[in-house]
């Protein structure tokens, strides 16, 4: 199935319409619209935007359905004709005469076994597959409220954004144990309240994951933005972290592998590792607030980031581009700094297109006298 992305841009190309002008009609910023049509931002947060860009752009309606559908949202509904009511069929004599002290219950309620009449058994096939997928719902919902109702399951309060740390697990051969996620939730946090983002919480998931799968769904069940896992043995630590709400196929995993000698395996867990993580953390809790253009808390998370830069150039570059980003919007937007970024991008990645295009949109918001006769490799 195309992407929103995809579709959204060639809809525009075929009316046209530029992007400033489409986002002034459609009353978002013009960032905004530049991130749906990078696939940046992969889907609006608000399905009545994706109807709006269906009026706007004309779209017929097995058109305006696919883009909806590409957003995640469902279709519109088509008007349904009311059915025919079937004509009421007399009973059989026989029927009545054989449970005459069952009148009023139907078959299900009696328990009873009913003859199979000739013609009917299309009939009670279809009624056997209904009941039991009627069985199958009710048991997936019992067992979808005993997971809500365990008071060791937590569930991400309205507008909150919990992180899921489940225990790692120990293939160290017997050998004594580490409470590496203890170690990993007392960094991060520190930083949480130190960064002043509000609104996020840690907490434990009470049993030990080990696959991406299992965590995707623990992070669905909970609400979760984001679950750490992972597991370490006498001389290597691995930390993966988990984004469910993700759209791409591998839910946006990072993984932090710290290698060590088995003698130096508690500095790893004790220094090396928080260090690594709390980064990882940080700088995927801020590219969750930018996909949902909460750009102060994206700014908060991904300035804690910087605090300690990451030694990598190309990881360092990656923040600075989605600090740019968040510098782009918000309360307290600054496009001079934004520009100053993706600058810094360009000099470590002089190829980086996404790093050209944003730094265009920012001068091109900016407004300045000559912004927009600006070569793009300037």
């Amino acid at each position: 199935m195309a992407s929103f992305a995809g579709l959204l841009t060639s809809y525009m190309a075929r009316t046209g319409v530029g992007d400033a002008e489409f986002a002034r009609r459609l009353g978002v910023s013009l960032l905004t619209l530049i991130r749906w049509k990078e696939g940046v931002t992969q889907r609006p947060r608000y399905r009545e935007d994706v109807l709006r860009c269906a009026e706007l752009l004309r779209l017929e309606a097995g058109e305006r359905d696919g883009l909806l559908l590409a957003a995640g949202f469902a279709p519109d509904a088509p008007p349904q004709s009311p059915e025919p009511v079937a004509e009421p069929q007399p009973r059989e004599a026989a029927e009545d005469d054989a449970h005459p002290d069952m009148e009023g219950v139907d078959d299900a309620q009696s328990g009873l076994p009913q003859p199979v009449r000739p013609g009917s058994r299309k009939t009670l096939g279809i009624a056997v597959a209904v009941a039991l997928a009627l069985a199958f719902t009710l048991i997936a919902g019992v067992a979808e409220v005993a997971m809500v109702d365990d008071p060791d399951h937590p569930i991400a309060e309205d507008g909150e954004s919990l992180i899921l740390m489940a225990p790692f697990t120990n293939y160290t051969a017997g050998q004594q144990g580490f409470n590496v996620r203890g170690r990993l939730k007392r960094e991060i946090d520190r930083e949480i309240q130190k960064s002043g983002l509000s609104g996020v919480r840690t907490a434990h998931w009470p049993t030990r994951i080990t696959g991406e799968s299992y965590a995707a769904d623990a992070g669905r069940r909970s609400g979760a933005a984001m679950v750490i896992w992972g597991e370490y043995d006498s001389g290597r630590v691995i930390a993966s972290f988990t984004v469910p709400q993700s759209r791409t196929a591998s839910w946006q995993q990072h993984v932090v592998d710290i290698d060590s000698s088995p003698s130096d395996l508690p500095t790893a867990i004790n220094i090396d590792l928080p260090d690594e993580v709390r980064s990882v953390a940080l700088l995927t809790l801020g590219e969750l607030y930018l996909n949902e253009d909460e750009f102060d808390l994206a700014k908060k998370a991904l300035l804690r980031a910087l605090a300690r830069p990451p030694i990598d150039a190309g990881t360092l570059a990656g923040l600075r581009y989605r600090l740019g980003h968040a510098y782009m919007g918000g309360r307290s937007a600054d496009l001079d700094e934004a520009i100053w970024l993706f600058t810094q991008v360009l000099s470590v990645d002089p190829g980086s297109a996404n790093a050209y295009s944003s730094r265009g949109v920012a001068y091109m918001e900016r407004g300045r006298e000559g912004d927009s006769t600006l070569p793009s490799g300037t």
